[in-house]
């Protein structure tokens, strides 16, 4: 007989009660609310499950709505398109739901969310200046794979604007393990920006860096014969985007999307002044290296970089 028990101590605990206390003192027990029979349990998951369907198919009626909206089959929709049609939906839909019945992997989404962002708002900072006669070769070539920490890597330059100032951050980030190696922040894209960037970038990874490949455009600072004597001194490999070619660089862009996707569209009145939002990225950079769990690599950037240069007997 199934009395709706779920936890066999709770028999143990009456018959110990009866030895000692005697009959009456069971006579008014009865199993709790959240005791549940086996029926009750089943139809319990049971009805967990068909909302979970129901949600995802209306879902998938409302993402079909939107697509028809743009006049196209599912199927002709642009990876643009259905970015566009993704996002307004996220507001009543979990994200994984939806990139999964557009079969777009996370990382072009938020690529694509700030490419349309930075096209809507014209915020995109763009340092290019022409040919200064420092272009280098496109070393990576969009090979982005990397088989260790400090293989391969990319920099470059987003702007952000408070009111009337403008925040510049100039990360260098490891291809691997996606870890932030080095960062500059401040109210100014100078070059000594960057530089102090590799400069900080040697400081804390020291031998490391040697033969690492870095990734950035033609941008003004890039360029400067100061800024590849650094790399040249350093013993970094210098490579270029093609001309008007951000997907060249394409992870450091996934990383500028997911970093303004999480602390500043929609959020930018939340800043009063360039001070809040320089010590917001600077806790987004900690939190992204130290806490952040990357699904891929099952730990945080940082602890991955540790985990792969222990097995490779580097210190």
């Amino acid at each position: 007989m199934d009395i709706g028990l779920i936890n066999y101590k709770t028999a143990l605990d009456w018959v110990k009660k009866y030895d000692t206390e005697g009959e009456q003192s069971i006579q008014d027990t009865y199993p709790r609310k959240n005791y549940l029979n086996e029926d009750e349990r089943y139809k319990k998951m049971i009805d967990k499950k068909l909302m979970e369907e129901n949600e995802r198919l209306k879902a998938e009626i409302d993402f079909l709505k939107k697509s028809q909206s743009l006049a196209k089959k599912l199927e002709e929709l642009t990876t643009k398109e259905k970015v566009k049609v993704v996002n307004e939906l996220r507001i009543k839909y979990e994200l994984k739901v939806l990139l999964e019945m557009a079969d777009i992997p996370l990382s072009v989404y938020y690529y694509q969310l700030n490419a349309i962002k930075n096209k809507v708002n014209y915020r995109r900072y763009n340092s290019y200046k022409g040919d200064l006669g420092g272009v280098k070769e496109n070393v990576l070539n969009q090979d982005f794979k990397a088989t260790k920490p400090y293989e391969k890597a990319g920099t470059d330059i987003t702007m952000f604007r408070v009111k009337e100032e403008a925040v510049y951050l100039s990360p260098v980030i490891d291809f691997y393990t996606r870890e932030i190696l080095s960062y500059e922040i401040g109210t100014d894209a100078k070059l000594e920006k960057v530089l102090n960037m590799i400069k900080k970038l040697k400081e804390n990874h020291q031998e490391n860096i040697k033969g690492m490949i870095i990734q950035s455009d033609q941008g003004v600072q890039y360029q400067n014969s100061r800024y590849s004597e650094l790399l040249n001194e350093y013993e970094i490999i210098q490579s270029m985007n093609r001309k008007g070619n951000c997907l060249d660089n394409s992870p450091t862009e996934n990383f500028f999307g997911r970093l303004k996707e999480e602390i500043w569209y929609n959020k930018e009145y939340k800043y009063e002044n360039s001070v809040e939002l320089i010590k917001e990225i600077h806790n987004y950079i900690k939190y992204y290296n130290e806490i952040r769990i990357v699904t891929k690599l099952k730990t945080t950037p940082i602890d991955f970089r540790k985990k792969c240069l222990s097995e490779l007997g580097v210190a």
